[in-house]
């Protein structure tokens, strides 16, 4: 829940009593307002590589088509992050931003190389690929850090 609703639901639940509409309202507001973000992030995900693919067959290059997504979703993301968390930016320190920025790198790797790969694979087999990296991540972990995994985990990699 957004911290300002947070507070304002918990001061209306003091002076009240109980849980206030208002405070009730404002939780729906806050779940509703979620469930379309997540509906929205999950069709730019479903659809990402489909575009992806429209974009190569009309000749436009892996490099691009990977530069292009990053700096649209930094346009996109830009003004909200500046304008709810420019204090906590400014206060990060030096190390910090530069794990963000290895990070950073990391994920532009690995554009450039997903939509690379997408020239040489069809859609279905790339996203069945990129579908298994949590079973994976499971294997390196079993092998090389040696760890064991319960029930929960082989649950949730079935």
């Amino acid at each position: 829940m957004n911290p300002k609703f947070a507070r304002i639901f918990t001061v209306s639940k003091h002076l009240l009593g109980s849980e206030s509409l208002i405070g009730f309202v404002m939780k729906q507001s806050t779940d509703s307002h979620a469930y379309i973000i997540l509906i929205v992030g999950l069709l730019a995900g479903s659809l990402a590589a489909i575009f992806t693919r429209y974009a190569e067959n009309d000749g436009v290059p892996a490099l691009v088509i990977a530069a292009g997504r990053l700096t649209l979703g930094t346009l996109a993301l830009t003004p909200f992050i500046l304008s709810r968390y420019a204090a906590e930016l400014r206060a990060l320190k030096r190390r910090d931003v530069l794990f963000a920025a290895a990070a950073g790198l990391w994920l532009a790797l690995h554009f450039i190389l997903y939509i690379t790969g997408l020239e040489y694979t069809s859609v279905l087999v790339s996203v069945v690929l990129g579908a298994t990296a949590p079973l994976w991540s499971a294997l390196f972990e079993m092998i090389f850090l040696k760890g064991r995994m319960g029930r929960a985990m082989w649950a949730g990699l079935a």
